[in-house]
């Protein structure tokens, strides 16, 4: 008798079960090193508001519907007016991901239907911090992201909270 034919079938689902587990346990790792990535860029965004608006915490989920034009008043009544670096930035992409679950694509389609539909006007973009920074020290009712080590004195910077 052949012992490799006796031990074939078994051979092959034990080959089987190991390139399932290696192939298991590659997607894990890549998937948590994604995970990590985002939350470092993620990091690296902060939201910024007038330095007179009395807001110095934030609600991820009102944060959210801000950005995606859902919350146009502040509580004072004031017309929100967001602004945020350019889509392309890292630290805006991140911020979609982890604040609005969009990728950019969705959140430009979201914003394409809004606007169509004469629902609201899209958060403006910049091409960098200091724009953003300038845009809203020069109003009151103005909330953005920016790149956290642009943070400058003619701002406020709130924390997000779940």
């Amino acid at each position: 008798m052949d012992i490799t034919k006796s031990r074939g079938p078994s051979l092959l689902v034990s080959n089987m079960l190991i390139n399932l587990v290696k192939t298991t346990l590659i997607s894990f790792i890549a998937i948590f090193m994604m995970f990590l990535s985002t939350q470092t860029l993620a990091d690296e965004a902060i939201i910024i508001v007038h330095k007179s608006n009395p807001l110095s915490v934030i609600k991820k989920e009102d944060l959210s519907n801000i950005f995606l034009g859902k919350q146009v008043l502040w509580d004072s009544g004031g017309r929100i007016m967001a602004g945020m670096l350019s889509t392309d930035s890292p630290e805006v992409k991140a911020f979609l991901k982890s604040v609005c679950n969009k990728s950019v694509k969705r959140f430009n389609a979201h914003w394409m239907k809004f606007i169509f539909s004469g629902l609201g006007v899209k958060p403006q973009e910049f091409t960098n911090s200091r724009r953003a920074i300038f845009f809203i020290s020069g109003n009151k009712n103005a909330i953005a992201i920016i790149d956290k080590s642009k943070l400058s004195g003619n701002v406020k910077r709130i924390k997000i909270v779940d």
